[in-house]
């Protein structure tokens, strides 16, 4: 399948200084949406406690491990996917917003445990990462792979209906699924898949893309090279396989102090689409020395891809 190289038109960081403001805007024009640096929240961290016994295996138990989230201005709710599985099944959870001028609250309202289609009784044990709508009320969901877990081998794009049950999926190209049994030597890397997911304001268009490169791709990103992901596009209109894209993930940034680090890390987080054509990818780095806590550096870029798959190239402006 042909790969599309996405072209990048902006990047916004949080971990360089703000900008200038812009000069006032014309009479009548709205003034245009600013991200401002505001301050670097990254304390100290207390010894970890001694962990408490495990609670009782009840999915509806706890409130954590938020990991994608989707707001639905039509019933004015925010929507969560919980990757937090240990004690718990695959949760979806709804939140109420309250906004007012100085204060925004979010409060949460319910939570429902997916379900497989045919219930086996266990609960559903996925690694869900990304969140976005589907044209009727249902949920898309991403979700990375796990190697050394059967049930998580591969990654996986589902359809979940807010009840929580399972209701679909899309079939994923083969570059991106692991081999059945042994060392995978293709696919997404073990925690390392579809980390965002975004369908178009039209619901035409759903994206998905890789944290990092694939295993056939590349090594991940560090902090002399970048490396590739790769970006699904499904037209939603029909049954065609998805188009990919091949994506280009910076490399981490460098300590300011030229220390070494022992963990380094940098992969495309989050996706939004803004129309047919352009999405803003989210990547998010850590860098952190050896046995100690590090910085997250987020950027935000704004991509183009070409209105039609098959025309073979992007677009900028």
């Amino acid at each position: 399948m042909r790969l599309f190289n996405v072209s990048f038109l902006l990047s916004v960081s949080c971990a360089v200084a703000p900008t200038p403001a812009p000069s006032a805007p014309a009479a009548g024009v709205p003034e245009p949406l600013r991200l401002v640096f505001v301050d670097d929240f990254n304390p100290p961290r207390p010894p970890r406690p001694e962990p408490p016994p495990p609670p009782e295996p009840r999915w509806d138990a706890a409130l954590g491990g938020l990991s994608g989230l989707y707001y639905d201005a039509a019933d004015g709710l925010l929507y969560a996917v919980s990757d937090d599985t240990k004690y718990f099944g695959t949760r979806l959870y709804t939140f109420a917003l309250e906004l007012t001028e100085t204060e925004l609250r979010v409060l949460p309202r319910a939570v429902v445990s997916l379900e497989e289609p045919v219930p086996s009784g266990a609960l559903l044990q996925l690694d869900a990462e990304s969140l976005t709508s589907v044209p009727g009320g249902s949920f898309w969901i991403g979700t990375e792979n796990n190697d050394e877990r059967a049930t998580q081998r591969w990654p996986r794009i589902l359809r979940i209906e807010r009840d929580g049950r399972v209701s679909g999926s899309l079939p994923l190209p083969e570059a991106f699924l692991p081999e059945p049994e042994g060392v995978p030597t293709r696919g997404t890397r073990t925690n390392l898949a579809f980390e965002g997911l975004a369908l178009s304001p039209s619901g035409v268009w759903l994206a998905a893309i890789t944290e990092t490169a694939l295993r056939q791709d590349g090594p991940p990103a560090d902090l002399e090279h970048g490396t590739t992901a790769r970006l699904l596009r499904w037209d939603l209109r029909n049954s065609s396989p998805p188009a990919q894209f091949t994506y280009p993930i910076e490399p981490a940034p460098r300590p300011a102090d030229g220390s070494s680090p022992g963990t380094v890390l940098n992969g495309a987080s989050e996706l939004l689409s803004l129309d047919d054509e352009r999405l803003l990818v989210l990547e998010r780095a850590y860098v952190a020395p050896a046995g100690a806590h590090g910085r997250n550096t987020v950027r935000i870029f704004e991509v183009s891809l070409p209105a039609s798959s098959a025309a073979g190239t992007t677009s900028s402006s």
